[in-house]
C-alpha cells in the first residue's frame, strides 16, 4: 500500500501524459491511463468517519491502520474480521475506502432517542441517536449470550432525561 499526499498536485493545464509523468515522479511507482485512483480523507479522530466530503470518503487513521495491519476490529468485546485474513488486497482496500461496510453496519445500528424537557407549559424535545447493541451484534454477525445482552443493555442504554429546572416566577 502506498499513500500519496496531494497538497501540491494542483490542477494545471497539462496533457494526461504530463500529469501521469508528474504523478509517477512524485509517487515512486508507475501509473498508467488505466490506473484507478481511489481517494479518501484520513482523519486523526473518528468524528466524521463513514461520511463523505465531495465524493471522498472519510476514515479514521485508527480504523485504516487496524484494517491494513490486522484486518479485524473489536465489536462488543468480540473480534470481527473486516477483511479476508492474510495479505491485504487492493480490492479489500478499495472497498474499505469506498464507504466501508463497517461504517454502514455501525450507523444502521443507531436508533432515535428523544429527551424531553418541560419548562412550565413548554415542552422541548432533544432528538438524538444512541447505539442499539443488539442491532449492532446482528449487523456484525455476533451471537451474544443472555448475560452479555443484559450487561450491554446497561452499558449502552440511552442517557437519562436531565432534571428539569423550576420555572421562574
Amino acid at each position: 500500500m502506498r499513500v500519496a499526499w496531494r497538497s501540491d498536485l494542483r490542477p494545471r493545464r497539462e496533457s494526461s501524459g504530463e500529469v501521469l509523468d508528474r504523478l509517477n515522479s512524485r509517487l515512486g511507482w508507475r501509473l498508467t491511463e488505466r490506473t484507478e485512483v481511489v481517494t479518501g480523507i484520513v482523519m486523526g479522530n473518528r468524528m466524521f468517519s463513514g461520511f463523505s466530503e465531495r465524493g471522498h470518503p472519510v476514515v479514521s487513521h485508527h480504523d485504516l491502520i487496524r484494517f491494513v495491519r490486522v484486518g479485524e476490529m473489536t465489536v462488543l468485546e468480540h473480534k470481527v474480521a473486516t477483511r479476508a485474513s492474510g495479505r491485504l488486497s487492493a480490492t479489500a482496500l478499495k472497498e474499505f475506502l469506498s464507504g466501508g461496510s463497517m461504517y454502514r453496519k455501525l450507523f444502521s445500528s443507531m436508533v432515535e432517542h428523544i429527551i424531553p424537557y418541560e419548562y412550565g407549559r413548554v415542552r422541548v424535545e432533544e432528538e438524538t441517536f444512541v447505539l442499539d447493541a443488539e442491532e449492532l451484534s446482528r449487523n456484525f454477525g455476533i451471537s451474544l449470550t443472555e448475560e452479555e445482552v443484559k450487561r450491554i443493555k446497561v452499558s449502552v442504554s440511552p442517557p437519562p432525561s436531565p432534571p428539569v429546572p423550576e420555572p421562574r416566577s
